[in-house]
């Protein structure tokens, strides 16, 4: 068994592109679904009806903000335009997606995912909300990126190939991607490049920033818990001497539950 030393976790797993290496349920999952609702498009093209459903499933930029269809910043990202589209995406995922659920489990795996779809589709919402354009957005691009980008930051050395034939390493690929990305923003090519560039910014910021806002979180809940201990022993310490001095039916219901509660605490 090959194993391989994650930079943020240590040894957690199988070598992420061995023949060995397993199939988590988080990716599997993705997959899955991701391919039922292809063929359900597939289908769709001879079933109105169901091209109706499928359409609200779309990232329609307008129907975000006007008419709080917020469901559809996930959505989009289990619908594809065509073989070679999910194709890709679903390669990228499978590569790049197993290290990441291996290392962090599939719960996880799965809020980075779908979080990272939901930026990438707000950020596209967004964008071409203010252009006025009405085109809607589909494909798990903008998610695939972000697992992308946590993978090259981890193991920025290795080698992948490129079209399966030219070796590249895989901290130049996205940057290469970056600044094509960029570039491509205003050719209107039909291409979500927004959504790939917010994929890119959630990866990276998840991975970078992502531990320091948990220290800072983590310390605030603390500070915020030792204030509330503070305030409930000396609200206690007024009670108490209350009771002590004229007894426990001079207590309000308010303060006989305050006293019940901190009793169980305790």
């Amino acid at each position: 068994m090959e194993y391989y030393e994650d930079p943020q976790f240590g040894r957690t797993g199988r070598a992420p592109f061995s023949r060995s290496a397993p199939w988590p349920p988080g990716v599997k999952g993705i997959i899955i679904a991701t391919v039922v609702l292809f063929l359900a498009q597939t289908i769709s093209l001879r079933a109105p009806g169901l091209a109706r459903i499928l359409d609200g499933l779309k990232l329609w930029p307008a129907r975000v903000f006007e008419r709080g269809a917020v469901w559809q910043l996930v959505t989009y990202a289990f619908l594809h335009a065509g073989g070679w589209h999910i194709l890709i995406n679903m390669l990228f995922l499978y590569w790049f997606g197993r290290s990441i659920e291996i290392a962090w489990g599939t719960k996880r795996f799965l809020i980075f995912y779908l979080g990272a779809a939901a930026f990438s589709g707000l950020c596209y919402a967004g964008w071409y909300y203010a252009l006025g354009s009405p085109f809607p957005c589909i494909g798990a691009s903008g998610a695939v990126m972000a697992c992308m980008m946590v993978y090259a930051i981890w193991y920025p050395n290795r080698i992948i190939l490129l079209f399966f034939i030219i070796p590249v390493r895989i901290r130049t690929l996205v940057i290469f991607t970056v600044c094509l990305e960029i570039y491509s923003l205003w050719l209107m090519d039909g291409i979500a490049h927004m959504a790939h560039l917010g994929g890119l910014l959630f990866g990276y910021a998840v991975v970078r920033a992502g531990p320091r806002i948990g220290r800072t979180l983590e310390a605030w809940f603390l500070k915020r818990d030792e204030e509330t201990d503070f305030e409930d022993d000396r609200r206690l310490d007024e009670i108490l001497e209350k009771v002590h001095g004229k007894g426990i039916g001079s207590l309000s219901w308010g303060e006989k539950r305050f006293l019940k509660r901190m009793s169980r605490k305790r």
